[in-house]
């Protein structure tokens, strides 16, 4: 089997809730000779140890680590592995929160993306707890077409008393999810809490 298809198997494993199949595959994979798909191999294990599965615990250090050589080997080109690194050490509590912060700035110096305002929104919605902040970042995201920067922006807003606020934008992102869906496709689904 090629290593590319060995991939798609343990990214159909994966989808499939069989994360200690798709880590089997990917062990295999990964311990043959050196190959393109390394680098989605890697992110892909650290999905299932952050996510955990069947037969399969979470373990957040595990998951930081395969982040880590998947970033690496792109040779950090792309803001998400920062992104799913910072999710995993925000995952990891408040000792971790520095470091979490750090990777999203990462990530924002690589390519600011709105998926860079959803992550500085969880931030500083969970960590900091600035919800100023955290809303105008979901803002930001919002505008850009992302579901879940109206989830965080109404979630902010609830937070802070403001419920009214936050059904208004509960019923905008209901009325724009159509037309969002058209111009975006899955882009709309991005989210920084999920994967």
């Amino acid at each position: 089997m090629s290593t590319h298809a060995a991939l798609k198997q343990a990214q159909e494993s994966f989808r499939n809730r069989k994360a200690s199949e798709s880590l089997e595959v990917l062990d295999q994979l990964l311990r043959e000779h050196e190959s393109t798909d390394d680098a989605a191999g890697y992110f892909l294990k650290g999905l299932i140890f952050e996510f955990g599965g069947d037969g399969v615990t979470i373990d957040l250090v595990k998951a930081i680590e395969n982040y880590r050589i998947a970033s690496n080997l792109i040779q950090n080109s792309d803001p998400i592995p920062f992104l799913y690194l910072a999710r995993a050490l925000m995952k990891q509590g408040p000792k971790s929160y520095l470091s979490a912060l750090n990777y999203i700035k990462q990530a924002s110096a690589v390519r600011h993306a709105p998926e860079v305002d959803l992550a500085f929104g969880s931030y500083y919605e969970v960590a900091e707890i600035s919800l100023d902040v955290a809303k105008k970042y979901y803002i930001k995201a919002a505008l850009n077409g992302r579901f879940a920067g109206f989830f965080g922006l109404s979630s902010v807003l609830r937070k802070n008393g403001k419920s009214s606020q936050a059904i208004i934008v509960d019923a905008a992102r209901i009325l724009l999810g159509p037309f969002l869906f058209i111009l975006l496709g899955k882009k709309a689904r991005a989210s920084f809490n999920g994967y």
